[in-house]
């Protein structure tokens, strides 16, 4: 069995980045976020009442986000509900704690949810009820690092925006992986190399089932990356430095093909106009071509919002992406990732079959409609060359 590095980095406790990107001593996390409700808490309550320390390699601080552009006469708000600052990023080290198979949810003491290592953040005690009950328990002695988050064990744009990038937090935080005895993972069945590909040694990874809660000697837990539905800049750098493959080709046009939920109805005369700009029909489910390749050789990216979608964070800085954007699925998920890989965004809203009163239920599972007088001069614009 490995050793606890935590013995051994005891000095590193709460630290900072320095220039050479390695952790050095920093602030106490305290203040507003330091609060306990209902069944959850946060980190910092959580390392000054169960034992809990936590290594800060990013430091957050505020953020700007530059309005999205509209092509068409119609927009959404897709600022709204986007937290002006993020939080810091790091590795947590806590011992004692439970994670659930199903969602990755960490608890504490008498059950208590690490609600910043949720999808949900802070609104977790308003959108769920509690953490799933667990069919059976199993001991892992020793070190287990998690890399779980909601969603991400079916959902390629969860394993990309929420998992992945937290690998890189490690080294900078002075986790040694050789002294690590169990790695949680989850990923969709066909992107379980992805994870492989981070380097995660594939003797020690615990593929989770979500009847079972893992409950852990010591846990470490690496932030969720920024908050729900923002991306921050260093997790688009951390997916491009540690899965980014050389690009198939440059200055390629995409479109991405969708044929479940969110299907456009109007799609042969979509089809014409973009064909007309020199756009190539890609497939990300059916090609024998790397995606990320694809997207790294892409100028321009036009795809319904949808998982595909998020191998954006691949494209080169500067490469333009267009968006379509049913009116029945307002969320930012890739504003804010086109934000953080410098990446020229625009976005055209459909018209839905259906629009829901209240977003909060999931994503739509709603046709929609490309208005295609709008499409047609917003790509023109978009295959100008730049310069």
């Amino acid at each position: 069995m490995h050793g606890a590095w935590w013995a051994e980095e005891a000095d590193a406790n709460r630290q900072t980045p320095d220039d050479s990107g390695r952790a050095r001593a920093g602030p106490e996390l305290d203040g507003p976020d330091a609060v306990t409700a209902g069944w959850t808490i946060d980190t910092a309550t959580c390392c000054r009442s169960h034992g809990g320390r936590f290594t800060v390699v990013h430091p957050g601080g505020p953020v700007t986000w530059p309005r999205p552009a509209a092509v068409g006469d119609r927009e959404l708000d897709l600022r709204a509900g986007l937290s002006d600052s993020f939080p810091p990023a790091g590795v947590l080290e806590v011992p004692e704690a439970t994670v659930t198979g199903a969602r990755g949810w960490i608890s504490v003491g008498d059950g208590l949810v690490l609600r910043d290592h949720t999808w949900y953040g802070d609104a977790i005690e308003e959108e769920c009820s509690g953490p799933d009950p667990a069919e059976r328990t199993v001991d892992l002695p020793g070190t287990t690092l998690s890399l779980l988050s909601d969603f991400a064990e079916v959902s390629y744009g969860h394993l990309v925006f929420d998992v992945l990038p937290r690998w890189s937090l490690l080294e900078p935080a002075g986790v040694a992986l050789d002294r690590v005895d169990h790695v949680l993972c989850c990923a969709p069945p066909e992107r379980r190399d992805y994870v492989l590909e981070l380097g995660v040694p594939r003797d020690r990874i615990v593929w989770t089932d979500p009847s079972v809660a893992y409950r852990t000697d010591r846990l470490l837990a690496p932030s969720f990356p920024g908050r729900r539905r923002m991306l921050p800049s260093w997790a688009a750098d951390a997916l491009r430095s540690s899965l980014g493959v050389p690009p198939a080709g440059s200055g390629r046009r995409v479109f991405l093909l969708r044929d479940h939920d969110r299907r456009v109805v109007n799609d042969a005369e979509v089809r014409d106009v973009l064909r007309s700009h020199g756009l190539e029909a890609y497939d990300p489910v059916r090609s024998d071509e790397d995606q990320r390749a694809v997207f790294a050789a892409a100028e321009l990216v036009v795809g319904t919002a949808g998982s595909a979608l998020s191998t954006i964070v691949f494209c080169a800085p500067g490469a333009a992406v267009l968006e379509l954007l049913p009116d029945d699925h307002p969320f930012p998920y890739h504003y804010t990732a086109a934000v953080a890989a410098g990446l020229r965004y625009r976005y055209l809203v459909g018209a839905s079959e259906h629009v829901r009163a209240d977003h909060r239920s999931g994503p739509s599972r709603h046709d929609f409609t490309v208005d295609v007088s709008a499409l047609d001069p917003a790509l023109a614009a978009l295959t100008v060359p730049q310069g």
